[in-house]
């Protein structure tokens, strides 16, 4: 069975303008800890949690989830949640 994945993006901001440099954080949706995710498919390659976005708002390779629900939130570089 191949793990649901996560879109390489772009991400954008509520300006509509692509999320440069931003973040996206995998969370548990019950809980809102951080939750794993995977480079590979296999699920053996964790993630950083958060991932920055590369400078065209694109995450820079494909991320898996692991079992269960996923809430994934998207932040600017200036998001004072993650400072």
């Amino acid at each position: 069975m191949i793990s649901p994945s996560h879109g390489l993006g772009p991400y954008f901001k509520l300006d509509a303008t692509a999320n440069v440099g931003g973040v996206l954080q995998f969370l548990d949706p019950d809980t809102v800890a951080p939750k794993s995710a995977y480079y590979d498919q296999a699920l053996t390659v964790l993630s950083d949690n958060p991932i920055t976005l590369d400078s065209s708002g694109r995450l820079p390779q494909q991320v898996f989830y692991g079992v269960g629900d996923y809430l994934v939130r998207s932040y600017s570089l200036i998001d004072p949640e993650l400072a």
